[in-house]
């Protein structure tokens, strides 16, 4: 089975094509986005959360605050390091169980997993292919403050947090320019899904 990393600077279309080339390749996908979801409402890792990086991030005992924790690691790197070192082994270990299990069962012949901070945490010895959605950084900053309401001085924090799309566009096997609509987004993620169909044959 192919492991096929999807990654991406913030707002870059990653789940916009991550869905659209599952559908296409008939492949399961896996969101490390979406395991920490989860594993933000265990207790183990919000009592850790609380004791190492404080109680202002809690609007309750047990309810994270998570906007106010977004922008306390933008604007804190020990906070953002120390969240990082919280969530980042057991989101890893996370996909890696699910990827065994798929591969075990012996069903599919691809699997797509999003990981925006794929190269960051030197997670690219996992994976066969690597895909990298691109955007400009106006571009980046229009989509979060627009579409999400951050604040600029926060949206620009947010990219400056991740490695260069320059560096992660050399280090990549495919890379999709995404400056423009989503009909254009899908149209290249088409192609590619044909081209990922074909390496599996």
């Amino acid at each position: 089975m192919l492991v096929i990393g999807v990654t991406g600077g913030v707002a870059s279309g990653k789940t916009e094509l991550l869905g659209h080339l599952s559908r296409l390749c008939k492949s399961p996908q896996l969101s490390a986005d979406e395991i920490v979801k989860n594993i933000l409402e265990e207790e183990k890792i919000l009592n850790q959360i609380k004791q190492r990086i404080g109680t202002s991030v809690f609007i309750e005992e047990q309810k994270l605050d998570k906007r106010s924790l977004q922008t306390l690691i933008f604007h804190s790197e020990s906070a953002r390091k120390t969240l990082e070192s919280i969530l980042h082994p057991k989101v890893r270990q996370t996909w890696l169980d699910e990827v065994a299990k798929l591969e075990g069962e012996k069903r599919h012949s691809l699997c797509l997993i999003e990981v925006p901070l794929l190269f960051e945490t030197g997670a690219e010895v996992h994976f066969n292919k690597i895909i990298q959605l691109a955007a400009s950084p106006e571009l980046q900053i229009q989509r979060l403050t627009q579409r999400r309401r951050f604040s600029l001085s926060l949206a620009q924090k947010m990219i400056s947090a991740q490695m260069a799309t320059e560096e992660k566009m050399l280090r990549s096997d495919f890379v999709i320019w995404n400056d423009g609509s989503t009909a254009s987004l899908l149209a290249q993620g088409t192609l590619l899904a044909g081209y990922l169909m074909q390496l599996t044959n």
